[in-house]
């Protein structure tokens, strides 16, 4: 997180400045793969919205490819009230994946920027996932089921 936002581990993210009061913040957040979803936080500890990343199947040269939909994806966030804070995560490709699978990969990751910063219009951050997890206190290595366990105990309703 940036120097001037803090988590409490509540669920409540507040910014601090020097010579100002804490004031609750809206933090959009999304997680850029095919199984990824898109999350509004704030700016109360109990206001959680959570979406599924939009998907939809294509047919290239007869063969079904899944990819995100980014016009909804697009429609989902203008329907964001007003954002102060925007973070996706910072991917890249892994050792096993095909050139043409890191390329969409990336290109996806791309475009769920550009569509986040043209939608939101809030200073938007890139996060690597070793970071979050450390902060959210997930342990380094462990896959979607243990982010989404924590997720359920910050956020259990």
């Amino acid at each position: 997180m940036p120097p001037h936002i803090r988590n409490d581990f509540s669920g409540a993210a507040t910014r601090h400045t020097p010579h100002a009061d804490t004031t609750p913040m809206r933090i959009a957040a999304i997680d850029p793969g095919l199984s990824g979803a898109i999350a509004l936080l704030g700016p109360g500890p109990q206001d959680v919205q959570v979406w599924d990343m939009p998907v939809l199947t294509l047919t290239r040269n007869g063969k079904a490819r899944r990819q995100v939909d980014y016009v909804q994806l697009h429609d989902v966030l203008l329907g964001f009230p007003v954002c102060d804070w925007a973070v996706i995560e910072q991917v890249g490709a892994m050792p096993h994946d095909g050139s043409v699978q890191a390329f969409a990969f990336g290109k996806a990751t791309g475009i769920a920027v550009g569509v986040m910063s043209a939608a939101l219009k809030c200073p938007l951050e890139e996060v690597p996932p070793s970071v979050w997890k450390r902060v959210m206190r997930i342990t380094a290595g462990a896959g979607k089921d243990a982010s989404r366990a924590r997720a359920t105990a910050l956020f259990p309703t």
